[in-house]
């Protein structure tokens, strides 16, 4: 049994189980769960977006990332992929920035910007 996507569901054991607001672009299965990452919502641009997710087999969501600031300015950012490295899974950010993001509570830390 494993998780799949489609457009913008989530399947297990071929049951949907999961629907973001915008189309799925990358999916990792960590242990019993999958982080999701998925493209804007086309109506909150310009706005706040915490576009990954971590769900359980049930579609049960477990956490969800915090949307990425940008530099000390107040403003915020969108996540842009998602990636194993060096047995550490990352996020990286529209504006630049490389994060370290910990699989089992969601939570940022190694802030780099890679620009």
């Amino acid at each position: 049994m494993k998780f799949e996507y489609k457009g913008n569901r989530v399947f297990y054991d071929h049951q949907e189980i999961f629907e973001t607001k915008s189309e799925i672009e990358k999916l990792l299965e960590v242990h019993s769960t999958c982080i999701v990452l998925y493209g804007l919502d086309k109506e909150l641009v310009g706005k706040a977006q915490a576009n990954i997710v971590c769900i359980d087999s049930s579609g049960k969501v477990i956490w969800t990332i915090a949307p990425a600031p940008v530099g000390g300015h107040g403003r915020t950012d969108n996540y842009t992929a998602l990636f194993w490295e060096e047995g550490k899974l990352k996020v990286f950010s529209g504006s630049c920035f490389l994060y370290t993001l910990n699989p089992d509570t969601g939570e940022l830390s190694d802030e780099v910007f890679t620009k």
